[in-house]
């Protein structure tokens, strides 16, 4: 969808808010790096998958959220990571991910 722009501001914020996503993505490879790397898949739920117990507890449910979903056992699920798989990976209900 385009829309005239009337306000600049929308600008500077919309760029703000892509360096802000950017930063807090490239910041979750230093949580990944402490994690094992899984290379093996499968479609209904990964062979060898991250615990909770492997996510450090001072992470926020949204960094645990980001590593889980960079675990190549996770991430090569072909028709994506359902609500109630990554519940049982990251150890939290359905409100705290929400």
């Amino acid at each position: 969808m385009v829309r005239p722009v009337k306000n600049f501001n929308d600008i500077t914020h919309h760029f703000l808010y892509c360096i802000k996503a950017h930063i807090d993505i490239s910041s979750q490879s230093m949580l990944q790096k402490k994690l094992d790397a899984v290379t093996s898949a499968s479609i209904v739920m990964p062979i060898s998958h991250i615990t909770p117990s492997q996510i450090p507890n001072e992470c926020s449910i949204k960094e645990k959220i980001f590593s889980i979903l960079r675990d190549p056992a996770y991430r090569d699920i072909e028709h994506g990571v359902s609500l109630k798989l990554l519940r049982s990976a990251v150890g939290a209900s359905q409100d705290d991910i929400m």
